[in-house]
């Protein structure tokens, strides 16, 4: 399974807010942290997360963060 970034957000927290609206739809997606929140273990800092769904769910989950304003 082929899985592509759909979006990019400011936090993990959004993007884990996302993921969980798009688990609620039946779409199962991953969230990966951007470099700075990957740092932030080490540092403290909060960084971006991009949000990725299998290839055969694009569409839908796009559908999905848009009518949610995400």
């Amino acid at each position: 399974m082929k899985l592509i970034k759909i979006k990019n957000f400011g936090s993990i927290a959004e993007a884990e807010l996302a993921r969980n609206l798009l688990k609620e739809s039946g779409i199962e997606s991953v969230v990966r942290r951007g470099d700075l929140a990957a740092a932030g273990e080490f540092t403290g800092a909060i960084g971006d997360a991009d949000l990725l769904v299998p290839e055969e769910n694009i569409k839908k989950a796009e559908e999905i963060l848009e009518n949610m304003g995400l």
